[in-house]
C-alpha cells in the first residue's frame, strides 16, 4: 500500500498542485498587465491545462 502512495498517489498529487499554481500564476499576471480577468478570453487554456493534467 505504501509503495502504491509513494509511485503513484505522490506524482499525481504534485502535479496537481503544480498545475493549480501555473493557473494561478496566470491569472495574477493578467490582473497585472490588464487590470481585470476575462475567463471567457482563457478559458481554452485553462481547460487544455485541466485535461493535460
Amino acid at each position: 500500500m505504501y509503495d502504491w502512495a509513494a509511485n503513484n498517489g505522490s506524482p499525481a498529487i504534485i502535479i496537481m498542485l503544480a498545475n493549480f499554481a501555473l493557473v494561478l500564476r496566470v491569472i495574477r499576471h493578467k490582473r497585472r498587465q490588464q487590470g481585470g480577468y476575462s475567463w471567457k478570453k482563457q478559458r481554452r487554456m485553462t481547460l487544455q491545462l485541466v485535461f493535460i493534467s
